[in-house]
Protein backbone atom coordinates (compact mmCIF):
# COMPACT_ATOMS: atom_id res chain seq x y z
CA UNK A 1 0.00 0.00 0.00
CA UNK A 2 1.08 3.54 -0.69
CA UNK A 3 0.71 6.13 2.05
CA UNK A 4 -2.15 7.83 0.20
CA UNK A 5 -3.75 4.57 -0.99
CA UNK A 6 -7.50 4.45 -0.49
CA UNK A 7 -8.26 0.82 -1.45
CA UNK A 8 -10.22 0.12 1.73
CA UNK A 9 -12.30 3.26 1.26
CA UNK A 10 -12.84 2.43 -2.42
CA UNK A 11 -13.87 -1.12 -1.52
CA UNK A 12 -16.40 0.32 0.92
CA UNK A 13 -17.70 2.69 -1.79
CA UNK A 14 -18.27 -0.30 -4.08
CA UNK A 15 -19.98 -2.28 -1.33
CA UNK A 16 -22.53 0.46 -0.64
CA UNK A 17 -23.02 1.55 -4.26
CA UNK A 18 -26.67 2.04 -5.13
CA UNK A 19 -26.10 2.05 -8.89
CA UNK A 20 -23.67 0.83 -11.49
CA UNK A 21 -22.34 4.37 -11.87
CA UNK A 22 -21.58 4.59 -8.12
CA UNK A 23 -19.88 1.19 -8.32
CA UNK A 24 -17.82 2.33 -11.31
CA UNK A 25 -16.84 5.51 -9.45
CA UNK A 26 -15.55 3.44 -6.52
CA UNK A 27 -13.65 1.07 -8.81
CA UNK A 28 -12.12 3.97 -10.74
CA UNK A 29 -10.24 5.15 -7.65
CA UNK A 30 -9.11 1.66 -6.54
CA UNK A 31 -5.43 1.87 -7.47
CA UNK A 32 -3.92 -1.16 -5.76
CA UNK A 33 -4.73 -4.81 -5.13
CA UNK A 34 -5.42 -5.97 -8.66
CA UNK A 35 -8.64 -7.95 -8.47
CA UNK A 36 -11.61 -8.84 -10.65
CA UNK A 37 -14.70 -7.22 -9.17
CA UNK A 38 -18.25 -8.20 -10.13
CA UNK A 39 -21.28 -5.95 -9.68
CA UNK A 40 -24.94 -6.93 -9.43
CA UNK A 41 -27.95 -4.98 -8.20
CA UNK A 42 -31.63 -5.59 -7.46
CA UNK A 43 -32.60 -4.08 -10.82
CA UNK A 44 -30.85 -6.95 -12.63
CA UNK A 45 -27.79 -4.98 -13.76
CA UNK A 46 -24.40 -6.68 -13.74
CA UNK A 47 -20.88 -5.50 -14.38
CA UNK A 48 -17.21 -6.35 -14.20
CA UNK A 49 -14.13 -4.18 -13.69
CA UNK A 50 -10.55 -5.03 -12.78
CA UNK A 51 -8.96 -2.94 -10.05
CA UNK A 52 -5.47 -1.58 -9.72
CA UNK A 53 -3.05 0.49 -11.73
CA UNK A 54 -1.74 -1.48 -14.72
CA UNK A 55 1.43 0.00 -16.24
CA UNK A 56 2.12 -0.14 -19.97
CA UNK A 57 5.07 0.17 -22.30
CA UNK A 58 4.64 2.07 -25.56
CA UNK A 59 6.78 -0.40 -27.51
CA UNK A 60 4.64 -3.45 -27.21
CA UNK A 61 3.74 -6.39 -25.03
CA UNK A 62 6.86 -7.40 -23.16
CA UNK A 63 6.67 -9.53 -20.05
CA UNK A 64 10.18 -10.85 -19.94
CA UNK A 65 13.56 -9.16 -19.66
CA UNK A 66 14.20 -6.21 -21.95
CA UNK A 67 17.30 -4.01 -22.36
CA UNK A 68 16.87 -1.63 -19.45
CA UNK A 69 19.82 0.55 -20.38
CA UNK A 70 18.28 1.92 -23.61
CA UNK A 71 15.16 3.56 -22.17
CA UNK A 72 13.25 2.10 -25.11
CA UNK A 73 11.10 -0.15 -22.93
CA UNK A 74 10.41 2.11 -19.96
CA UNK A 75 6.93 2.14 -18.51
CA UNK A 76 5.02 5.02 -20.05
CA UNK A 77 2.16 5.31 -17.59
CA UNK A 78 -0.91 3.35 -16.61
CA UNK A 79 -3.78 1.99 -18.68
CA UNK A 80 -6.51 4.64 -18.41
CA UNK A 81 -9.44 3.48 -16.32
CA UNK A 82 -11.97 3.81 -19.16
CA UNK A 83 -9.72 1.68 -21.41
CA UNK A 84 -9.50 -1.27 -19.01
CA UNK A 85 -11.48 -4.33 -20.07
CA UNK A 86 -14.93 -4.27 -18.50
CA UNK A 87 -18.48 -5.55 -18.89
CA UNK A 88 -21.85 -3.94 -18.22
CA UNK A 89 -25.01 -6.00 -18.70
CA UNK A 90 -23.43 -8.50 -21.12
CA UNK A 91 -25.81 -10.15 -23.60
CA UNK A 92 -25.04 -13.68 -22.32
CA UNK A 93 -26.63 -12.49 -19.05
CA UNK A 94 -23.85 -13.71 -16.76
CA UNK A 95 -20.23 -12.95 -15.97
CA UNK A 96 -17.58 -15.55 -15.21
CA UNK A 97 -14.16 -14.54 -13.99
CA UNK A 98 -11.48 -16.84 -12.59
CA UNK A 99 -8.29 -14.89 -13.30
CA UNK A 100 -8.65 -16.18 -16.85
CA UNK A 101 -7.58 -14.36 -19.98
CA UNK A 102 -10.12 -11.56 -20.39
CA UNK A 103 -8.61 -9.88 -23.45
CA UNK A 104 -6.95 -11.12 -26.62
CA UNK A 105 -4.92 -9.79 -29.52
CA UNK A 106 -7.38 -6.96 -30.20
CA UNK A 107 -6.60 -5.28 -26.86
CA UNK A 108 -3.92 -2.57 -27.30
CA UNK A 109 -2.19 -3.09 -23.93
CA UNK A 110 -0.43 -6.01 -22.30
CA UNK A 111 -2.87 -6.97 -19.57
CA UNK A 112 -2.11 -10.54 -18.54
CA UNK A 113 0.61 -12.77 -19.88
CA UNK A 114 -0.05 -16.33 -18.79
CA UNK A 115 -3.45 -17.03 -17.32
CA UNK A 116 -3.34 -20.28 -15.39
CA UNK A 117 -6.97 -20.85 -14.59
CA UNK A 118 -8.61 -21.46 -17.94
CA UNK A 119 -9.98 -24.81 -16.79
CA UNK A 120 -11.55 -23.23 -13.72
CA UNK A 121 -13.22 -20.66 -15.98
CA UNK A 122 -14.49 -23.39 -18.33
CA UNK A 123 -15.86 -25.49 -15.45
CA UNK A 124 -17.64 -22.51 -13.90
CA UNK A 125 -19.05 -21.41 -17.25
CA UNK A 126 -20.35 -24.96 -17.86
CA UNK A 127 -22.00 -24.97 -14.43
CA UNK A 128 -23.68 -21.62 -15.06
CA UNK A 129 -24.84 -22.62 -18.55
CA UNK A 130 -26.27 -25.91 -17.25
CA UNK A 131 -29.10 -23.91 -15.68
CA UNK A 132 -30.61 -24.22 -12.25
CA UNK A 133 -29.64 -22.47 -9.07
CA UNK A 134 -26.24 -22.79 -7.45
CA UNK A 135 -25.35 -22.07 -3.85
CA UNK A 136 -22.10 -21.51 -1.99
CA UNK A 137 -21.61 -25.25 -1.42
CA UNK A 138 -21.96 -25.88 -5.17
CA UNK A 139 -19.30 -23.30 -5.90
CA UNK A 140 -16.95 -24.66 -3.23
CA UNK A 141 -17.35 -28.17 -4.61
CA UNK A 142 -16.73 -26.92 -8.12
CA UNK A 143 -13.60 -25.07 -7.01
CA UNK A 144 -12.09 -28.32 -5.75
CA UNK A 145 -13.44 -30.50 -8.55
CA UNK A 146 -11.17 -32.35 -10.97
CA UNK A 147 -13.03 -30.41 -13.68
CA UNK A 148 -10.93 -27.39 -12.66
CA UNK A 149 -7.64 -29.23 -13.15
CA UNK A 150 -5.95 -28.59 -16.50
CA UNK A 151 -4.12 -31.92 -16.44
CA UNK A 152 -7.33 -33.85 -15.83
CA UNK A 153 -9.05 -32.10 -18.72
CA UNK A 154 -6.07 -32.76 -20.98
CA UNK A 155 -5.24 -36.37 -20.12
CA UNK A 156 -8.52 -37.98 -19.07
CA UNK A 157 -9.91 -38.28 -22.62
CA UNK A 158 -6.72 -40.08 -23.65
CA UNK A 159 -6.94 -42.29 -20.58
CA UNK A 160 -10.58 -43.17 -21.25
CA UNK A 161 -9.82 -44.00 -24.87
CA UNK A 162 -6.85 -46.18 -23.88
CA UNK A 163 -8.95 -47.99 -21.30
CA UNK A 164 -11.64 -48.72 -23.91
CA UNK A 165 -9.17 -49.91 -26.53
CA UNK A 166 -6.77 -51.84 -24.30
CA UNK A 167 -8.48 -52.68 -21.01
CA UNK A 168 -5.96 -55.46 -20.32
CA UNK A 169 -3.26 -52.80 -19.79
CA UNK A 170 -5.11 -51.35 -16.78
CA UNK A 171 -4.87 -52.66 -13.23
CA UNK A 172 -8.01 -52.85 -11.11
CA UNK A 173 -6.83 -49.77 -9.16
CA UNK A 174 -6.39 -47.83 -12.40
CA UNK A 175 -9.87 -48.82 -13.60
CA UNK A 176 -11.33 -47.75 -10.26
CA UNK A 177 -9.63 -44.36 -10.50
CA UNK A 178 -10.97 -43.78 -14.00
CA UNK A 179 -14.47 -44.80 -12.86
CA UNK A 180 -14.27 -42.29 -9.99
CA UNK A 181 -13.35 -39.51 -12.41
CA UNK A 182 -16.31 -40.55 -14.57
CA UNK A 183 -18.62 -40.24 -11.55
CA UNK A 184 -17.86 -36.53 -11.20
CA UNK A 185 -19.12 -36.04 -14.73
CA UNK A 186 -15.81 -35.64 -16.53
CA UNK A 187 -16.07 -38.48 -18.99
CA UNK A 188 -18.89 -37.06 -21.12
CA UNK A 189 -17.69 -33.45 -20.93
CA UNK A 190 -14.20 -34.24 -22.15
CA UNK A 191 -14.87 -36.57 -25.06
Amino acid sequence: FEEDDSAVLDMMRCNVAKSYEEFKEGISKWDCLGANIIYADVEGNTGYWPTGLVPFRPNGRYWGPVPGWTGEYEWAGYIPFEEKPSLHNPKQDYIVTCNNLIVSGWYPYAFIDRPTTGTRYIALREAVESGGKHDLDDMMNLRHSPKCNADTRKYLPMLLEAMENKPEKFTEEMKEAVELLGKVGLGDKLR
